[in-house]
């Protein structure tokens, strides 16, 4: 899975590069949603792409069949072209995703998941502020809920974790007690 993510992040930081050196990284992005939109609402989609009995000529013909009479720019399709012939059209969806985090970190913002307990209080603007007092870049905060956390919270940024919830608590010191 290290491997996979090493993968993923080269792709998508290729990919930056060409689409900032052609100041285009707002319409690339858009394109790649647009992409990833009409592929995944395709029933034989997943199938298709990520069989590896899958022959290469067929996965092309599917994808330029998908993207027909769409107005997709040539760096997105030729994105699409090196995937395929990678054999890495299967990790599309993640490197749209991590293409979107480097166009924010690169804009100054930078993505974080805060996980809280349910009925903890709106924490989520103090995190965020704190966050950007130590990165000094704009926080774009996603907040979730698990009551399995049991409270407390835990943060995560790129791919940096900081658990600070009840039950990592719990379990640590349930360790020591053994």
């Amino acid at each position: 899975m290290i491997q996979q993510k090493n993968i993923i992040k080269k792709y998508s930081k290729a990919l930056y590069e060409v689409a900032k050196e052609q100041n285009s990284l707002e319409s690339i992005k858009k394109d790649l949603n647009v992409i990833s939109e009409k592929l995944s609402n395709n029933k034989h989609y997943k199938r298709l792409m990520f069989s590896q009995f899958s022959p290469y000529k067929m996965k092309k013909m599917f994808i330029n069949t998908a993207l027909d009479g769409l107005n997709i720019r040539d760096i997105a399709r030729n994105f699409i072209e090196v995937l395929l012939v990678n054999n890495r059209i299967n990790m599309l969806d993640y490197m749209i995703e991590c293409f979107s985090e480097i166009t924010l970190y690169n804009s100054g913002v930078v993505k974080a998941n805060l996980t809280v307990c349910p009925h903890h209080g709106d924490i989520g603007q103090f995190i965020k502020e704190q966050l950007k007092n130590v990165s000094g870049k704009e926080i774009l905060l996603e907040t979730g809920e698990n009551k399995e956390i049991l409270g407390g919270f835990i943060i995560r940024v790129g791919n940096k974790v900081l658990d600070y919830s009840l039950r990592t608590r719990l379990n640590k010191l349930k360790k020591v007690l053994e």
